[in-house]
């Protein structure tokens, strides 16, 4: 890191941090207090509050062959986002659309098959993270900072164990902590941007959806201040 570049500061917030239009106010704040005191800010933020809980649930509930309110949940996962999309003055279809599709997608794939198998469980709770951060991305650029979504999958790479069992493998997975040069060079071209990541997901070496385990996005701000190199960890 040259001596003229800001220093980063990674800063994870928790589900009950970005549930509310204030909360992400707050957030915004946080930001430009950073920013004016010579920090580089990078924010991991987790699902919005209850939101892997649903997700766990209804991934129990297809294990389990129950149907019935599988479309009752799925219409509450997209109902609690798009009331938050409404309080950040956010578009909930245009930002969250496709999110909302995919994992209905994966859900139709989970009840053609005996599922859900580790993989595919993985990956439905993995969405909470991915909506939550498309939302915060739409609310920090319309409040005039310079801001980018980055998929946390693309940089965080589950540590191989090819003998352990596959829900450890895809449910419990754990990452090495280095410097990563790639990951602050592809970041070293955009100094004024603000970088919105997920904190709970990372991926195998296939490129699959893999999740560090509930209460795993501390872990990930952890993984990404290493990564940075970052000067310091604020855990929200």
């Amino acid at each position: 890191m040259s001596e003229s570049t800001p220093p980063w500061t990674v800063c994870k917030f928790g589900g009950k941090s970005i549930s509310s239009r204030a909360h992400w106010e707050k957030i915004a704040e946080v930001v430009r207090v950073h920013r004016t005191e010579g920090r580089r800010p990078f924010l991991v933020c987790s699902a919005l509050e209850g939101i892997s809980d649903q997700l766990e649930a209804l991934c129990r509930r297809l294990e389990a062959g129950e149907r019935s309110d599988l479309d009752a949940t799925l219409a509450s996962i997209r109902d609690r986002h798009r009331a938050l999309a409404q309080e950040l003055g956010v578009d909930a279809e245009a930002v969250l659309s496709d999110e909302f599709d995919r994992l209905d997608e994966r859900v139709e794939n989970i009840q053609e098959s005996d599922g859900p198998t580790p993989r595919q469980e993985a990956a439905v709770l993995a969405s909470g993270e991915l909506m939550s951060t498309r939302l915060g991305v739409a609310f920090l650029s319309a409040q005039g900072l310079q801001t980018q979504w980055l998929d946390a999958r693309e940089f965080l790479r589950a540590t191989d164990e090819p003998h352990a069992p596959p829900r450890r493998q895809y449910l419990s997975a754990t990452c090495t902590s280095h410097a990563d040069p790639v990951l602050q060079d592809h970041l070293a071209g955009a100094p004024d941007t603000v970088y919105v990541t997920q904190g709970f997901i990372a991926s195998n070496a296939l490129g699959e959806t893999v999740l560090l385990g509930r209460g795993g996005s501390d872990t990930s701000a952890a993984h990404f201040a290493a990564k940075l190199q970052a000067k310091r960890l604020e855990i929200w």
